[in-house]
């Protein structure tokens, strides 16, 4: 897992490489929100934060994202509640996906040794939990 770290975007995530993703929590694994001064500003901004973000080991939506925010009804903010139904996307088969994922993690400039010691025990809580279950 590696995602960009720059001004201007937020990166929520509760995962690392060697934590296994379970069926029982929140399918989402990370929130990546990017900030700008104008909506075009912060699209951009988005895009290009999901292009360079590399998550290995588990299937993604982060290339039908990134179909989404560069659609044109998404560019021109004429998005709708039947917005994804109504239009077709093309998503490549997992092969492509993975092999784009790899070319990019290994043209990474920060290995990821070192940003899972930049960010040591920041994830420590979600190790310390177990696997406990809410409602059950």
């Amino acid at each position: 897992v590696s995602f960009p770290s720059r001004p201007f975007l937020r990166v929520d995530s509760g995962i690392e490489e060697g934590l296994a993703v379970t069926p029982y929590y929140d399918p989402l694994l990370a929130k990546m929100i990017a900030f700008g001064h104008t909506r075009e500003q912060a699209r951009r901004r988005l895009l290009n934060a999901l292009r360079e973000s590399v998550i290995l080991g588990v299937q993604t939506n982060q290339e039908f994202l990134q179909q989404v925010l560069e659609s044109p009804s998404f560019q021109l903010g004429e998005t709708f509640t039947s917005t994804l139904e109504d239009q077709s996307w093309h998503l490549s088969p997992a092969s492509e996906i993975l092999d784009k994922a790899r070319a990019q993690a290994a043209t990474e400039t920060q290995p990821l040794s070192k940003h899972r010691e930049k960010h040591a025990g920041s994830l420590q809580v979600w190790k310390s939990l177990g696997a406990f279950r809410l409602g059950v």
